[in-house]
């Protein structure tokens, strides 16, 4: 009551209230305002004449000239919200005795999607620009915007990956797709997730063996090694036990992708998540492969940016593209993976360059979009940069 001109600026409802009172009291400000009516002890009193000594009593306590009505709108926003976790999590306990550990999981990440999304975060210009300072002074202090991508001509180019992006690579079948993401798990240390919905889990880990050590990755799953390569591939074990990287063979239905990618981030946090490839994934409810992969592209767009994670999704390409850049990038499914992207990229071999594969970025809403010569070295186990580097026009 008083500063009811600040109503407008606050994010505020009267389920935010305990006290019934302060309910009732709250709906007849909110009235009076509205209507452009006087708002005082006297006008409030006479929709509660019951509580009037109570209203007087909180009336007569002058707001601290130290606190502004937002600092007091947060905590009562702050408060019903922890009221409303609370409550929720009882309510899943008692689930406990009733339902499976999965139902459970989804019970707590619908919880948290909710909350996610009534949380207090204001959208005047200046708190965003009091957003956006605090990114940049966490991009100073680290010394680059985004993350590393393990590839230096990408990070030269600040083409990293940035939180909330999509990333969509393509290529035609046996074109390098798996050896860029093995690359990229090899050379980079981020909280990783990985959905395989071709190859297992020991195919994967097989080949990120080969990438450090140069063995073929048929030598390391069949066991067969010589004694200083059985050495050389437990060290890079060793190694790659001790990132935080989790790899998911058994998945293709986007709800259930969705959901380990939520609770991932609920737990701890997610830097990255590699899809390979999107063409296997599906979504319910969709009937044309077209519908499907729209709906696909919407959900993993929309997932990266509410977790502030990258999601690089490898992609088939159209038969049609093999040739050289001609416009938007041509992903097998549907126009919205080219939509929907930040970044866009495709991998091509050329049959009169045996042993090299190119990696064009065709889309990049934010700088340049670099070209690269990428060579295999030993035995097509991992890729190498070579000289050749050029930058396409920056898109406006």
């Amino acid at each position: 009551m008083h500063r009811p001109h600040f109503l407008a600026e606050l994010k505020i409802s009267m389920a935010d209230f305990v006290d019934p009172r302060a309910k009732i009291a709250f709906f007849a400000i909110l009235e009076k305002w509205k209507k452009q009516e006087p708002v005082d002890l006297v006008t409030i009193g006479q929709t509660m004449p019951k509580e009037i000594s109570w209203l007087a009593k909180i009336c007569g306590t002058p707001p601290s000239q130290l606190c502004t009505a937002e600092h007091y709108a947060t905590q009562i926003t702050e408060q019903a919200r922890k009221r409303r976790i609370v409550a929720g999590a009882q309510i899943i306990t008692q689930r406990a005795k009733m339902f499976e550990a999965d139902d459970l999981l989804d019970d707590l990440i619908n919880l948290y999607r909710t909350e996610i999304g009534t949380g207090d975060k204001d959208y005047a210009i200046m708190p965003v620009l009091s957003r956006f300072a605090a990114r940049q002074q966490e991009n100073r202090e680290r010394g680059f915007y985004g993350l590393g991508t393990g590839f230096g001509f990408l990070d030269r180019h600040n083409l990293t990956f940035v939180p909330g992006h999509m990333w969509v690579i393509g290529a035609l079948p046996g074109t390098g797709k798996t050896n860029t993401l093995i690359h990229f798990l090899a050379n980079t240390d981020h909280r990783t997730l990985v959905f395989s919905t071709e190859m297992t889990e020991e195919q994967l880990v097989a080949r990120y063996l080969a990438n450090r050590t140069g063995v073929d990755a048929k030598v390391i799953l069949s066991g067969g090694m010589l004694p200083k390569h059985h050495e050389q591939v437990e060290r890079e074990k060793a190694v790659m036990a001790g990132k935080t990287l989790e790899i998911v063979d058994d998945v293709k239905d986007v709800s259930e992708l969705e959901r380990i990618v939520r609770l991932e981030n609920m737990r701890g946090g997610v830097d990255v998540v590699f899809i390979d490839y999107i063409q296997h994934l599906r979504i319910y409810g969709k009937k044309s492969k077209y519908e499907q992969a729209a709906a696909i592209s919407h959900v993993i767009q929309d997932l990266a940016k509410t977790c502030r994670c990258t999601i690089v999704c490898f992609s088939q390409v159209t038969l049609g593209s093999k040739k050289e850049y001609q416009g938007d990038p041509q992903y097998k499914g549907a126009g919205e993976f080219a939509e929907d992207c930040d970044v866009g990229a495709r991998l091509m071999s050329n049959p009169e360059m045996p042993g090299y594969i190119q990696w064009a970025t065709e889309k990049n809403r934010h700088g340049v979009r670099p070209v690269q010569m990428l060579a295999y070295r030993d035995g097509y186990t991992r890729l190498e940069e070579i000289a050749h580097e050029k930058n396409r026009p920056t898109e406006r």
